[in-house]
């Protein structure tokens, strides 16, 4: 919900540009919160005949969680941002930190990419449950957690085009809780 204030209710539009898991709070509620505004930029939809991203001279953000086109191009777009929720949503899933393990990372949702997401096939169910946190125990909703894997692939998709909006990641998260 932070991050759809940000890029949907806030005039101009704001990028964090640094969403990473030491930058998402919960509550004693376990209600979610952003902190760390302090790269947080308002995006310039005025430059180049209305593109959506600005060009950046300086990279923020941690490791791990940058975008491609971020990273190679210096491109800052709320789409940044939202490859960098995906990042988290796959911790929260495995339990691991994309910094220290993102290899793992990386081949989880090359190999998610390599089989039928749409239709839960058994292969993907067995790397699905070899890759969610231990710690979970097995004591998860199982489709679910598809779901969540689906979403944070779809949000960690190389393509910027191909990302769904924060206003797309909040609906779908909508259905699960």
């Amino acid at each position: 919900e932070g991050l759809h204030y940000l890029h949907y209710c806030t005039k101009p539009t704001y990028v964090h540009r640094n969403i990473n898991n030491r930058n998402v709070l919960l509550t004693a509620d376990w209600r979610a919160k952003i902190s760390g505004f302090g790269s947080a930029k308002p995006l310039d939809v005025n430059n180049e005949k209305g593109k959506d991203y600005s060009k950046e001279s300086a990279i923020v953000g941690r490791e791990g969680y940058l975008a491609p086109e971020y990273l190679k191009y210096g491109q800052a777009s709320t789409k940044v941002d939202v490859y960098a929720f995906g990042v988290v949503l796959i911790e929260l899933l495995s339990g691991k930190e994309a910094t220290t393990n993102g290899e793992l990372l990386k081949n989880f949702l090359k190999s998610a990419a390599n089989k039928e997401l749409h239709q839960g096939s058994p292969g993907y169910l067995e790397m699905l449950e070899q890759f969610m946190d231990p710690l979970l125990e097995k004591d998860y909703p199982v489709d679910d957690a598809l779901y969540l894997a689906c979403l944070a692939k779809a949000c960690m998709e190389e393509d910027p085009l191909s990302r769904p909006t924060m206003n797309d990641v909040l609906m779908a998260l909508s259905r699960i809780l």
